[in-house]
């Protein structure tokens, strides 16, 4: 491979004008911001979001039109994420802003991460991986990538990020990075989480106009399925305010609600499979470095096994100690691992999402027939 070739390759190749080059980007460390969650939450409610000033509306309104002119022009597939499609939703109807976001999010098919990368050069926009700094958790790490790149790597974070004319980071730019999401799709072309298929529909972009600009947000039953994954007590107050917005509908709960039971079968049937894999190799006698070290083989422990070093430590000893039973394997897996309560604890709050949106949907009947009435 010429020298060319291996910076095409890496996404590093020199800035020639008018030849839609790629952009020599430097690596660099992302500005650590301490206490993310607090600059948009209330101190005294961390289940209220702060309200924005009229100052900080209009930032808010610049950087929106801002995302609306990135993405211009583009026959690219992209939808906002997150609860600022809740805000602009609300606007939509002469409303405001719910409270102050953090960040802005869109996602990308994955098909399409070529044709994003062509068109963010011609913005002053690069694609980046993004990491958690290892010597400081507070920190960033990015790296500057092509889309190939982007899409065999799996960091924390996926990043556009704004660079200057000369390539580099542009911290002073406006809205100077985005988190991105990548939808990937199973033969039949339905969108996957977590190798479960989702509707097609939630993945269509709803088109709004918001000064001058198209942005695309998207279904709220989209943005109500990622919002139950979050535990912050002010995702609750996000879901409840989108239920009671009268955007979501009875049968969006039930979708949301089956790919949630699919999801909680899917982890259990995954858990299930790795432990009985395990427990086939295990024998009464192993030390517990043993059966450690037959659970770190599997290629899914192993990919997470930093986090949960210890509670497999736990696991391996406590396995050790007994008659190493099919049975008592799995029990102590499931127990050490809690691997129930996460799975209840989403099914608990969908219960409470579909009474939130029963609830408005009677009041709006409500409202209705009294206006019939009068």
């Amino acid at each position: 491979m010429t020298e060319e070739e291996t910076k095409k390759e890496n996404g590093t190749q020199e800035l020639v004008e008018d030849k839609n080059p790629e952009i020599v980007i430097p690596p660099f460390k992302k500005e650590v911001v301490p206490g993310f969650d607090a600059q948009i939450v209330d101190k005294e409610r961390p289940d209220k979001r702060l309200p924005l000033n009229e100052e900080q509306k209009e930032a808010m309104d610049g950087n929106v039109a801002r995302l609306g002119e990135i993405f211009a022009g583009s026959d690219i597939n992209w939808q906002l994420d997150g609860a600022l499609n809740i805000s602009l939703m609300a606007k939509a109807k002469g409303g405001d802003y719910i409270g102050a976001h953090k960040d802005f999010d869109v996602s990308v098919e994955d098909a399409d991460l070529e044709k994003l990368e062509e068109m963010l050069l011609k913005k002053r926009y690069k694609l980046f991986l993004s990491f958690e700094n290892k010597d400081n958790p507070g920190d960033r790490d990015v790296e500057p990538v092509n889309a190939q790149r982007l899409r065999e790597t799996t960091p924390d974070h996926y990043l556009i990020g704004a660079v200057d004319e000369k390539g580099n980071f542009d911290k002073g730019a406006q809205l100077n990075n985005i988190d991105l999401h990548i939808v990937k799709r199973d033969n039949d072309g339905n969108p996957t989480y977590r190798g479960n298929s989702l509707p097609k529909e939630w993945f269509e972009p709803r088109p709004i106009a918001f000064e001058g600009q198209t942005i695309n947000l998207s279904h709220p039953a989209k943005v109500a399925f990622f919002k139950l994954h979050d535990d912050r007590p002010y995702d609750r107050t996000d879901l409840m305010i989108l239920a009671q917005s009268g955007e979501l509908s009875m049968k969006d709960v039930e979708e949301i609600e089956k790919a949630n039971d699919r999801e909680g079968s899917e982890v259990l049937n995954l858990a299930e499979q790795i432990i009985d894999k395990a427990s086939a190799e295990i024998k009464k006698g192993m030390t517990a470095d043993q059966i450690y070290g037959i659970f770190a083989k599997d290629p899914m422990v192993a990919q997470n096994i930093e986090r949960r070093k210890d509670s497999l430590q736990e696991l391996s000893q406590k396995i050790s100690e007994s008659e190493c039973t099919k049975e008592e394997i799995r029990g102590f897996s499931f127990q050490i691992f809690d691997i129930m309560t996460p799975i209840l604890k989403q099914g608990q709050k969908v219960r409470e999402l579909r009474s939130w949106v029963g609830d408005a949907k009677e009041l709006e009947q409500t409202r209705s027939d009294l206006q019939n009435k009068f």
